[in-house]
């Protein structure tokens, strides 16, 4: 949970309310966009590359399929990448511009008026980030071995570990 939520926990104890307020409010109305388009994009293709990988590897099957497969496998995850790529360019191009029209129309000028706007702007970019980043897990998670995985977690709880530390000595620099 720490792992997940310590961002936001920092915020509380070490930001202002307001800051707090801004993250809130722009990381749940930023995440909408993600979980609608980029999570059920990100399990399907975690399906996709599971059952694409167990037939490459499967010995039973004839080396002419497990190639195809290979190849599949391959072909999909650069389709999905570039389309990814191009929705998160979508907003990193258009959000910046429209957050603070965004954020007027929805909550009014008490939430405009604020850091809101920029803090969204800044929000849309990253967008494109998380997208690409969702899709290489699903990738990793559906054809890496499990020994594989289980050192990608060590990393990732690693990982973690430091952006919460940075999160927290960075914190007071805004």
């Amino acid at each position: 949970w720490i792992l997940e939520n310590g961002e936001k926990v920092a915020m509380v104890f070490l930001g202002t309310d307001e800051q707090a307020g801004e993250y809130a409010l722009v990381s749940n109305l930023g995440s909408i966009v993600v979980r609608l388009l980029f999570q059920p994009l990100e399990e399907m293709a975690l399906a996709t590359f599971g059952k694409l990988q167990a037939l490459s590897l499967d010995e039973a099957a004839p080396e002419a399929k497990r190639t195809d497969a290979r190849r599949t496998m391959r072909q999909a995850f650069s389709v999905l990448i570039r389309l990814l790529i191009l929705l998160g360019l979508l907003f990193a191009c258009f959000g910046p511009a429209y957050s603070h029209l965004l954020l007027h129309m929805l909550y009014g000028s008490a939430w405009s008026a604020t850091a809101a706007p920029t803090v969204l702007a800044w929000y849309c970019t990253y967008i494109m980030a998380m997208a690409v980043n969702g899709l290489c897990e699903a990738f990793v998670q559906g054809a890496a071995a499990q020994e594989q995985l289980r050192t990608y977690n060590y990393w990732m709880v690693l990982f973690s570990c430091c952006f919460l530390v940075a999160v927290v000595f960075l914190m007071p620099y805004g």
